[in-house]
């Protein structure tokens, strides 16, 4: 045995000893550090997506509740288009109407089929125009309104209770689907 023992060997086994110990709690840092960093990225990723899961979703609702508006729009708009498809076509036959009422209103007094045949025209041009959303508008003795009414002229009331009232209907007026279509020409009393 021949084996000497050399402090300067002992100092190096040491130091060695120590430097693979050290490297050791090094790599077990390590690896505890990368445990760690994977955790948190783990965490990071799951933040992540549920981030943009969340910013999906929100965009969805949003998207869908888009499109709810636009269709509802686009229905109320198809539904008032329906509603008001014959206003053009209404509008120009008024005027028939309005002679119509003159021409059963200067032969009240006359009979015969004549009259009988104008009188069932009359009624049923008001019936078509009726079921189309066409409504006469009632003004005679009714108080003046601006909104259904266009005075012509006023007059001295024939009766004090009259004042302010409707006292002639000149051209009647018509409502399409509950909307003032013509205003009733009329003469006021003051």
């Amino acid at each position: 045995m021949n084996e000497e023992i050399n402090p300067a060997e002992d100092q190096v086994k040491a130091q060695e000893a120590a430097t693979a110990e050290a490297t050791g709690d090094q790599a077990s840092l390590a690896a505890d550090e990368a445990t760690g960093e994977q955790i948190e990225s783990a965490d990071q990723t799951d933040e992540t997506a549920e981030a943009v899961t969340t910013d999906w979703q929100d965009k969805y609702v949003r998207l869908y509740a888009e499109f709810d508006n636009f269709r509802r729009r686009t229905n109320r708009e198809r539904l008032a288009n329906v509603q008001n498809a014959s206003r053009s076509m209404i509008e120009m036959l008024l005027p028939v109407l309005d002679d119509f009422d003159r021409a059963l209103a200067a032969n009240e007094d006359a009979e015969g089929p004549l009259l009988e045949g104008v009188t069932l025209v009359n009624q049923k041009l008001i019936g078509l125009m009726e079921g189309r959303g066409l409504k006469p508008m009632d003004a005679m003795g009714k108080r003046f309104d601006t909104d259904h009414h266009e005075a012509v002229t006023q007059i001295p009331a024939p009766k004090r209770k009259q004042v302010g009232k409707v006292v002639d209907v000149l051209e009647r007026g018509y409502f399409l689907n509950d909307t003032v279509l013509r205003y009733a020409k009329v003469v006021v009393g003051k």
